[in-house]
């Protein structure tokens, strides 16, 4: 096989391997706000929990779809993930 098509099949390979990377689990809180932010140039869209820490402060991460749908506003993460 020429150089440039193992490259190609070792790309994609890498592609498929991350499309079913999920993002870091956040910190445990009270699930406060949810949002979906649209990136026009990917054409994706991006879905962000900001829970209320037990300590008092707030934080705002990354998840994945299946995460966004089961945390409902209120719910506990990460108990309402149910993974």
């Amino acid at each position: 096989m020429p150089l440039r098509l193992i490259r190609l099949v070792v790309l994609a390979a890498a592609l498929v391997a991350c499309a079913a990377c999920d993002p870091p689990p956040g910190p445990a809180g009270t699930v406060t706000a949810k949002e979906i932010v649209y990136k026009p140039a990917t054409k994706t869209n991006e879905r962000y929990l900001t829970v209320r820490k037990p300590s008092g402060g707030t934080a705002r991460f990354l998840v994945n779809p299946g995460t966004y749908d089961n945390c409902r506003r209120g719910s506990a993460y990460p108990a309402c993930d149910g993974r």
